[in-house]
């Protein structure tokens, strides 16, 4: 709450003193049986004191995280694990509180020469993590690597650039205010100001290698070490690479390591090492026609397992 400076009260203070006159000489003394020993002090209000408390509406910027399938946009949903490790679903965002217009130490507003207010900057703290989650989430629902997600467009870090991440303070005038403040008080606070801010979009695409002509692959999971139970196999994304035999495979887990290090995890180990640069064969790969009546042979599944730190890299 922010709180304009209002009026002071009016009071009329009497000090009184009070005397005994002798008539024959003209002598005075104190009478001290009135007041208090003969004095007394008076204070009567005759205007309470009134503050202006005026409450700028705090404001709520919205990122959002979307996905391009090159036919329409749709937003990004992210899982979070409740009760019994079922996985519920939302829309991944980022959401941003702040007060939208600069104030002093005191917290009262600043007004420029004209009589304008200065929106404040729209600080999103969490913008890195955020878009690694949406990498992540965009990688594990195509069974890709994050190398092959790309951001498409980022209205987030272009308002950043040009400066306009700021909240909005349409109709925010120091006349606005300053009618608002002659009917707000103790008793009835006036609230101005939008509470929905400004909202961005940053729209993914994934480059997903065609793989329908490939006669090997492999998987690569992703192990959060710390939520591995009875009910769950602490998989956090699972990753099909595919090529042909004799072919380098070409997948490179790092880029995806490091997004899982600005959520918070740190590097155990990685099972999937041995094979960066190496070929396709049947020993380390899971080949078409060498199963079972002519089916792909036993997959092969490499695990690089992670573990929680203290707090995500900011």
């Amino acid at each position: 709450m922010l709180v304009q400076k209002g009026q002071d009260g009016l009071a009329r203070i009497t000090d009184t003193t009070y005397y005994n006159v002798d008539p024959s000489s003209g002598e005075k003394t104190i009478d001290t049986t009135k007041g208090e020993n003969g004095h007394s002090h008076k204070v009567t209000t005759i205007t309470e004191a009134q503050d202006e408390i005026i409450e700028i509406a705090p404001q709520t910027a919205t990122v959002n995280y979307l996905y391009d399938d090159g036919e329409k946009t749709s937003p990004i949903q992210v899982g979070e694990k409740g009760f019994l490790n079922i996985t519920t679903k939302h829309d991944l965002q980022g959401l941003v509180n702040g007060i939208p217009v600069e104030t002093d130490d005191s917290g009262n507003i600043i007004f420029d020469n004209n009589g304008n207010v200065t929106a404040t900057t729209i600080d999103y703290k969490n913008a890195d993590n955020d878009l690694s989650k949406a990498k992540i989430q965009v990688a594990t629902d195509h069974g890709t690597s994050t190398d092959n997600v790309e951001v498409e467009d980022n209205g987030w870090t272009k308002a950043v650039e040009a400066g306009t991440n700021k909240y909005d303070v349409t109709g925010l005038t120091k006349d606005t205010i300053i009618k608002a403040a002659e009917t707000a008080g103790e008793n009835n606070p006036i609230t101005i100001g939008a509470t929905t801010g400004p909202s961005y979009n940053i729209v993914l695409k994934s480059n997903t290698p065609d793989t329908s002509k490939t006669d090997a692959k492999l998987n690569v999971r992703y192990i959060d070490q710390d939520d591995k139970g009875f009910l769950n196999d602490g998989v956090l994304q699972k990753v099909t690479v595919a090529g042909n035999v004799g072919e380098t495979i070409q997948y490179k887990p790092e880029s995806t390591i490091e997004d899982y290090e600005k959520l918070g995890y740190e590097l155990v180990s990685n099972g999937f090492e041995d094979q960066e640069g190496k070929t396709f064969t049947e020993d380390n790969s899971s080949v078409k026609g060498k199963g079972v009546f002519g089916s792909w042979s036993k997959e092969k599944t490499y695990d690089i397992v992670l573990k929680h730190t203290a707090s995500p890299v900011e």
